[in-house]
């Protein structure tokens, strides 16, 4: 399976586009506060306009793995 992450840097919308079935993405800031979740999507839209610049974790759940993703939010 694959799992897109587009644009990253990003500056409003992140994208997210999946094969996988029973994703689950999660986005934290480097502090581990939970910002966004989204569940059992192909695509996902995660919504960063109102976000501070800086770097951002995105975690994807998928089958009980855990993958992490930085994820660049820029003016």
């Amino acid at each position: 399976g694959k799992i897109a992450v587009y644009p990253n840097p990003t500056t409003d919308m992140l994208s997210v586009v999946t094969t996988l079935n029973n994703v689950q993405f999660t986005l934290f800031d480097l502090q581990g506060k939970k910002l966004r979740t989204v569940e059992n999507t192909k695509n996902a839209e995660i919504d960063m306009r109102n976000l501070s610049t800086g770097i951002y974790i995105l975690q994807i759940s998928v089958d009980g793995k855990i993958y992490n993703k930085k994820i660049l939010k820029e003016d």
